[in-house]
C-alpha cells in the first residue's frame, strides 16, 4: 500500500531511477502508456543521462490540454482535472465505487464495467485503495511544465490512427512543449481503442519505434 495523501510525479520518477540502479541499468529506452507519460518525462528531465529515448503511447496529461489555445480542448482539460480531483477525494474517503466510476469513466465511459472481464474488474478494485495518493499526485499543480522544455532525449508520441480528440490534443500539447518530439500514428489490428487494451499486435509497432 502507498502511504501518504499524495504521491507526486517526482517521487514516482525517482522510484523508476532507483529500479534502474538496482538492476544495473545505466541507460534505457523508456516506453510509457497513458498517465505514466508524465512520470517518464519527469525522469527524462531530471535524469537525462538515464534516458536514451522516450516513446509515449496515447499519453494522457489533462493539465496540458487545459493550456491549449483551443476552447474545446481547454474546456475538456479543465473538466478532466476536476474529475481527477473528485475521484481522488472519493478514494481518500473510502468511496471506492464512486472513485472508480469517476476515474474509469474519464476515458472509458459510464458503462466501463460492462466491457471488462471479472478478473480485470477484480484487479482494478483491489488497486483502488491506491487511487487517492496517485491521482492527487497527478493534479495540475504537480506538473512541472518548465521541466518539459529541458527534455533532451528524442521523444516519439504515438497515437492510433483513429485516436479520439482528447488523445490528439494531448499529443499536440506535448509536441509544443518538448523540443525534440514527433507525433506518429499507426493502425493496430485487434486493438480496442475505446478501452485502451494492450494486445500482442502492439509489440512490432513499439519495436519499430524504438529501433529508429
Amino acid at each position: 500500500m502507498i502511504g501518504g495523501r499524495s504521491l507526486p510525479i517526482s517521487e514516482l520518477a525517482a522510484d523508476v531511477r532507483s529500479i534502474m540502479e538496482a538492476e544495473g541499468l545505466d541507460q534505457a529506452h523508456i516506453v510509457a502508456f497513458g498517465w505514466s507519460a508524465a512520470i517518464a518525462l519527469q525522469l527524462a528531465a531530471r535524469s537525462p543521462e538515464r534516458v536514451i529515448s522516450l516513446v509515449l503511447v496515447t499519453p494522457n496529461i489533462p493539465a496540458l490540454i487545459a493550456d491549449l489555445p483551443v476552447d474545446e480542448a481547454r474546456q475538456y482539460g479543465a473538466a478532466q482535472t476536476d474529475l481527477i480531483r473528485d475521484a481522488s477525494a472519493a478514494a481518500y474517503k473510502g468511496l471506492t465505487d464512486r472513485a472508480l466510476d469517476l476515474y474509469q469513466g474519464i476515458r472509458w465511459g459510464s458503462d466501463w464495467r460492462d466491457h471488462l472481464t471479472k478478473p480485470r474488474l477484480g484487479a482494478i478494485r483491489r488497486a483502488a485503495a491506491n487511487l487517492a495518493p496517485l491521482l492527487d499526485g497527478m493534479a495540475p499543480e504537480q506538473l512541472d511544465r518548465e521541466a518539459l522544455g529541458h527534455v533532451v532525449a528524442p521523444v516519439t508520441i504515438f497515437l492510433r490512427e483513429a485516436s479520439p480528440a482528447f488523445e490528439r490534443w494531448n499529443a499536440e500539447a506535448l509536441a509544443l512543449a518538448i523540443p525534440q518530439s514527433s507525433v506518429q500514428t499507426a493502425a493496430i489490428s485487434g486493438d480496442d481503442a475505446a478501452r485502451s487494451t494492450i494486445t500482442p499486435e502492439w509489440a512490432p509497432v513499439l519495436l519499430r519505434l524504438l529501433a529508429k
